[in-house]
């Protein structure tokens, strides 16, 4: 994986239990090479997220107007 932005430090900053090795797990893509690694994820968890998100429903969860 590539280094963590300078965005990303700013957003681990407010993470509970933050270690030398944190990533936000929205950073994360797996691919073979992390096949047998171990993760460990904390306690507790701080969603943050956009203004400028927008929540969009699942496929499954679509109204039968919107299908």
């Amino acid at each position: 994986m590539e280094e963590p932005t300078d965005e990303e430090n700013d957003m681990l900053d407010l993470a509970p239990g933050l270690t030398e090795t944190s990533r936000l797990g929205c950073q994360v893509i797996m691919c073979k090479d992390f096949d047998g690694i171990t993760v460990t994820l904390p306690n507790a968890t701080r969603n943050v997220q956009s203004e400028r998100f927008v929540e969009r429903p699942h496929h499954s969860e679509q109204s039968p107007a919107a299908a």
